[in-house]
């Protein structure tokens, strides 16, 4: 009886420690994050107000873009400007909502100083007027001097929620 309640006790245990997902926090990490974390948020405002130059600042020379649509993998920092400018005179009144800022791990589940965000854009169609609401996710990594090297986002268009 003792053998079998034993036994079960280490089976627990064994699984327990097999599914710890919960990513492993130090301080270099958070204070990184914290660091990281408002970079983000200077980037997309600046997407929103519309600056081009301001956003450009705040990622590196060798930046990398990868964009939601299909095919569309690790874009150079010149296409990714020029689909930002594309972006930003398709529509007005930009804002980003409900934000929900996240810490970012690596492959093994320990936090990295990595920025994901979850949340909505609001916009006007320059051309109709027309509201429009997409739901959005975007991951950021980031060098040592803090600036993104790497931007993932993923929407889905036909999702998109027009107002007329």
């Amino acid at each position: 009886m003792m053998k079998k309640i034993l036994f079960s006790l280490i089976m627990v245990a064994a699984l327990v420690a097999c599914n710890n997902t919960t990513p492993a926090s130090n301080n270099a990490a958070d204070e990184a994050y914290t660091k990281n974390a408002a970079t983000a948020q200077a980037f997309l405002a600046a997407f929103a107000a519309k600056d081009s130059v301001k956003m450009a600042s705040l990622v590196s020379d060798d930046f990398k873009w990868s964009p939601p649509a299909v095919g569309m993998d690790t874009l150079s920092k010149d296409k990714w400007m020029a689909a930002m400018k594309g972006f930003m005179s398709t529509y007005n009144d930009i804002t980003f909502t409900n934000p929900l800022w996240r810490k970012g791990v690596d492959s093994a589940n320990n936090l990295d100083g990595s920025v994901r965000v979850y949340g909505l854009w609001n916009s006007k169609f320059a051309s109709s007027g027309k509201t429009g609401l997409l739901k959005y996710y975007a991951s950021f990594e980031f060098n040592k001097e803090g600036k993104i090297i790497s931007q993932i986002e993923f929407y889905n268009m036909p999702d998109l929620t027009i107002e007329h």
